[in-house]
């Protein structure tokens, strides 16, 4: 059967090549990404995407992740924290202990802030705001725009400003947030790499795939876009994969 997968508010934009980072940085910044765990997936997809925009700042830029569940897990976070440079903490997936909740530890935090690390809440967070900015964590409004509209792409142009505006990496080519639209069509064959907004635009490269059958009908099915960001699309890929045999 031919198949179309329409999913729930999902789409990928294209990534515009960039040129590679010319410019010669002596100073290095290590990131961290502290995020929950279904977020992981789309910074990983993020960190591969920058390094292959920007080769000459393998080693120069150097990122890294801590999930929740390393949290849970019992990694130790003074080691993340006390090397980090620039910290993007997801509050709206990670709570963080204060006066009136249990939750993240706050001391790598405030160590952080005391050494000089910039800190940047994204996310949005349940009236825990004040808190988590007296703790150091800076809430930057174009920042948490990227952070909110999804995608890796979004995110990958987020640490691009934040390398540019605050550790003088001036030649990084910078766009802004990138609304996705509510729908988008779907298929996992990676020789697409793209999510497609309209039906005519899916559909003329789907004839042309090597998936379409004439005269097969037509099949959907829904899907969270969040599930596509995050890599989590192996339920509906197999189901694609069966439909189309």
């Amino acid at each position: 059967r031919t198949l179309l997968a329409c999913c729930l508010s999902i789409y990928i934009w294209p990534l515009q090549t960039a040129k590679a980072h010319e410019g010669h940085h002596d100073q290095h910044v290590k990131v961290l990404f502290v995020v929950g765990n279904y977020i992981s997936m789309d910074v990983a997809t993020m960190t591969k995407a920058f390094y292959k925009a920007h080769p000459d700042l393998k080693g120069v830029v150097r990122i890294s992740m801590t999930t929740k569940a390393d949290w849970d897990l019992g990694v130790d976070h003074d080691k993340e924290f006390s090397s980090a440079d620039l910290i993007f903490f997801d509050v709206h997936s990670i709570r963080i202990a204060t006066d009136v909740q249990d939750g993240f530890p706050s001391e790598p935090i405030r160590a952080a802030k005391k050494r000089g690390a910039r800190m940047y809440a994204v996310g949005q967070t349940a009236g825990m705001d004040d808190q988590y900015a007296a703790l150091g964590l800076w809430y930057k409004d174009q920042i948490r725009q990227y952070w909110e509209f999804d995608g890796y792409v979004n995110r990958m142009n987020m640490l691009r400003l934040v390398l540019k505006t605050d550790f003088g990496y001036h030649d990084l080519p910078v766009d802004p947030p990138q609304i996705p639209p509510q729908f988008g069509y779907y298929h996992f064959d990676s020789a697409a790499g793209r999510i497609f907004e309209s039906f005519d635009s899916y559909a003329a490269w789907y004839r042309q795939s090597g998936f379409y059958k004439e005269g097969a009908p037509w099949a959907g099915f829904l899907t969270f876009r969040s599930f596509f960001y995050n890599g989590q699309t192996r339920v509906d890929d197999a189901i694609i994969a069966g439909l189309e045999k």
